[in-house]
């Protein structure tokens, strides 16, 4: 189905851009629905008629960009994400730089943006990787060991009946408009909503009343810590949550959520914690970034039924698939700053 609308799609903006053929727009969704299709070369052409009328076309320049990243023309893309800016694209600068072992002037960079910008997740989650990969001091004072913050506890600690409780949760979830493997998410062979799960309906917006008294718990136990990450804690924050729910072979690729501050997830539905399937990895690397060394810092967690985890959102983390022909239900969140913390 997703093919044939995509498919259309191409169809309707070929024939836009023959009525139009200087509307930047017309290439830049034409160039979008080539990359959903794997047609990169035509999305890469696509994207260069874009920035030939509009130069100053950011989002056409970052697309861009990514593309020739996931096509590791890494010289490339580096030339367009410095033209991008913006505290994505300078971390992924810096990603360019490692994957062309220019580790010079990617450690001049990095120092620079650490004296100026301290809370670029990407950069933290890139940082805290890199200099483990290369043996050398984490000079981004963001959270240099993001897997000293996790934490661990349960529903129960908070419900009598977590199974009652949890059964109503998945109810109002299930309700809510679940789209099969969103665009731009991390989600394979699975179901996910919209970041405001919160809202779905009593038992969701309890759940968050229970996760804002877990913070609460969280940063108490980390306060004492010298790292900007405590320091710096968010006075002012919203938490947006989503439902996930994997199927058998379901998994979610290694990532960040750069916007969140602090992340975690609920487990609703869980697999045996006899095998690693379903578990959930958090460690330094993620966006396939290229490994030196494979001894880098990791932790597996086998969920239970009501597992509640908190972590830096600068942490790595992705789910290991599983074979077992059943379901995996989540609810993910992020702490999230408000503008006048960033």
């Amino acid at each position: 189905m997703h093919f044939i609308c995509r498919k259309k799609s191409i169809s309707k903006f070929y024939k836009a851009i023959i009525l139009d053929p200087n509307y930047p727009n017309f290439y830049y969704n034409l160039a979008i629905a080539q990359n959903k299709l794997n047609a990169l070369e035509k999305a890469i052409i696509s994207y260069g008629k874009v920035l030939r009328i509009e130069p100053d076309h950011i989002k056409g320049r970052k697309n861009l960009a990514n593309v020739f990243y996931r096509n590791h023309r890494y010289k490339e893309a580096l030339f367009h994400f410095d033209l991008a800016d913006g505290a994505a694209a300078k971390s992924q600068s810096l990603e360019c730089l490692y994957a062309l072992e220019r580790y010079d002037e990617m450690e001049s960079r990095l120092q620079v943006i650490s004296d100026l910008d301290t809370s670029n997740i990407r950069v933290a989650a890139f940082s805290a990787f890199v200099s483990h990969q290369l043996k050398k001091a984490d000079p981004y004072p963001f959270c240099k060991n993001p897997l000293d913050f996790f934490h661990l506890s349960n529903l129960s600690d908070h419900a009598i009946d977590i199974d009652n409780f949890i059964t109503n949760i998945i109810n109002e979830a299930e309700d809510d408009n679940l789209v099969w493997e969103p665009d731009n998410k991390t989600t394979r062979l699975g179901y996910q909503t919209e970041n405001t799960i919160f809202q779905a309906g009593k038992y969701c917006s309890l759940l968050e009343k229970i996760i804002s008294n877990e913070i609460k718990s969280y940063y108490t136990e980390f306060a004492s810590s010298d790292c900007l990450y405590m320091t710096s804690w968010p006075a002012n924050y919203n938490l947006s949550g989503w439902f996930v729910r994997l199927i058998k072979d379901g998994h979610q690729e290694a990532h960040i959520h750069p916007d969140g501050w602090l992340s975690g997830v609920v487990y609703l539905k869980t697999l045996p914690t006899d095998s690693s399937e379903g578990a959930i990895e958090l460690s330094l690397h993620g966006y396939d970034f290229p490994v030196i060394d494979n001894d880098y810092p990791r932790k597996i967690h086998h969920p239970n039924k009501g597992d509640i985890i908190l972590f830096p959102s600068s942490l790595f983390h992705r789910t290991i698939p599983f074979k077992t022909d059943t379901d995996r239900c989540v609810i993910a969140f992020d702490l999230v700053p408000t503008t006048q913390n960033r």
